[in-house]
């Protein structure tokens, strides 16, 4: 099977998965732009977790076929859910949250994170987990364009960060975020416009500048995307209210968002 530039790693993530069951394995070919390699690279680790062993090639991969052995296995820790506490934690002066179970050996690039998130958070690994704390005097955002190809998972709680902190910033290497659940590009640069910030998307290429000035409660559609809700909900600590539509939403990829939200502090309350 051959991919011309793949939109999404999600389509080849698939592929593998299914390969063993082949009656003859899968050989994989990609060639142009490759988004979100660490996410083919977690596959392909899990892979030779459950005993299947594939062979890398120069432009792609063969997987062989053959039967997955059971074999225990503990499910790691997500970084891209993790990402909306760094969210939180930068907006909220004074703020400390420990991620349980967090840990930096891991192939999730969405663990960038912690480099994204610098200017306002700090980030320091203890015995059992992660723990973030609100800097008391933040670090400038980066200069120039920054490439989020790898990790666009983390684009929507980074967007909201930088718009807090009144950062003028251009992200890159999201061209695949048009065909999620929504298209993240036009859906967070809608919802910089309503808090009076600037935003514009080009292809793969978003910027924005100036920072929220409309404080009013927001009410937000999130269009069926679970990652929409879950970094629009922080503005609560700027913003009088949010009300999040649809909020069951966020089930897909955090379902006990809401109550980790309420133990947090926040004030959740269903409608």
């Amino acid at each position: 099977v051959h991919f011309d530039s793949p939109i999404s790693s999600q389509y080849l993530s698939a592929l593998l998965l299914i390969a063993p069951c082949l009656d003859e394995g899968l050989q994989l070919h990609w060639t142009g732009t490759r988004l979100s390699e660490p996410f083919v690279s977690m596959t392909l680790k899990m892979l030779s977790d459950f005993g299947v062993y594939p062979s890398l090639e120069l432009d792609g991969v063969r997987v062989p076929a053959g039967t997955y052995k059971k074999v225990p296995y503990v499910v790691p820790p997500d970084w891209s859910s993790a990402a909306f506490w760094f969210e939180q934690v930068a907006l909220d002066p004074g703020s400390e949250v420990f991620l349980i179970g967090l840990d930096n050996d891991t192939l999730q690039g969405d663990r960038e994170a912690q480099k994204l998130w610098s200017p306002w958070v700090q980030a320091d690994y203890e015995d059992g987990g992660l723990r973030l704390t609100h800097r008391r005097d933040p670090g400038e955002w980066a200069a120039g364009a920054v490439s989020l190809k790898h990790v666009p998972d983390l684009f929507q709680p980074l967007a909201i960060t930088l718009a807090a902190k009144g950062a003028n910033a251009t992200l890159i290497g999201l061209d695949n975020l048009v065909v999620k659940e929504t298209d993240r590009l036009k859906a967070m640069a809608e919802v910089l416009a309503t808090l009076g910030c600037r935003a514009n998307h080009e292809g793969g290429t978003f910027t924005m500048s100036g920072s929220i000035t409309n404080t009013s409660p927001l009410p937000f559609d999130p269009n069926i995307d679970h990652r929409m809700a879950l970094c629009i909900a922080p503005l609560a600590l700027l913003l009088p209210s949010v009300t999040i539509h649809d909020p069951r939403v966020v089930d897909k990829s955090y379902p006990t968002f809401w109550e980790d939200l309420g133990k947090a502090g926040y004030t959740v309350t269903a409608h």
